[in-house]
């Protein structure tokens, strides 16, 4: 997965990727050892090497997002004027701010 535009480490982080994917061509054996340990300690219950291990396996999972509040399944047109208005001024502010972001983001990734 390619890093965001303006991350400082990612450079880095290319460099330490293609130097280890080159040691494990030319140490095969290794690369072995250190798979094998990582799985030997997530099997003695040692946490990070469990994380490593799944993560690599099945990919990170997903952030949980809680949301709380009440919601108003009324129709719209079962909503009073004022109460109109302020549905439409909270979604006119969102609107702004996505599309100012919208700006920004959609913009083409010189990469791609």
């Amino acid at each position: 997965m390619a890093a965001s535009k303006g991350n400082k480490y990612a450079a880095k982080d290319r460099e330490v990727r293609r130097k280890l994917m080159e040691l494990a061509g030319e140490n095969p054996q290794m690369l072995h050892d250190a798979c094998f340990k990582v799985l030997e300690n997530a099997s003695k219950g040692d946490l990070p090497s469990f994380l490593a291990m799944r993560d690599t396996i099945d990919g990170k999972p997903a952030q949980a997002v809680h949301v709380t509040g009440e919601l108003d399944a009324r129709e719209p047109r079962q909503l009073s004027n004022a109460e109109l208005e302020r549905e439409l001024s909270t979604v006119r502010g969102a609107l702004r701010g996505t599309i100012a972001t919208a700006s920004v983001a959609d913009s083409p990734d010189p990469v791609h």
